[in-house]
């Protein structure tokens, strides 16, 4: 650990991974309930959000000399963001600029 304090937290493992099923399982029950495109979009952000969450929790709980989970988490949030540019969008052939 360079330049930082090591920093002795009573949060552990568990709980991260507790919230991150509590995040994913609300983003899935927004996803498979609603119809309104918004709502929509924001239950597919809690599950990336808890994706990303446990990510960086195993990281740094299991590995902390790797950069695995913080590359999974760049790589889920550009994910994220395709994802809205193409909803946003309306098709893959608007997305990639050859729409009419």
């Amino acid at each position: 650990m360079i330049g930082f304090p090591l920093i002795q937290s009573p949060l552990g493992l568990p709980h991260f991974l507790l919230l991150g099923l509590f995040l994913f399982s609300l983003g899935l029950y927004g996803l498979l309930t609603t119809r309104n495109s918004l709502r929509f979009l924001m239950a597919f952000q809690l599950l990336l959000l808890a994706a990303v969450l446990c990510f960086t929790a195993f990281s740094d709980f299991l590995g902390p000399a790797t950069f695995n989970g913080q590359a999974m988490a760049v790589l889920s949030c550009l994910g994220a963001i395709a994802f809205l540019l193409f909803f946003a969008r309306g098709n893959i052939a608007d997305f990639l600029g050859r729409g009419e």
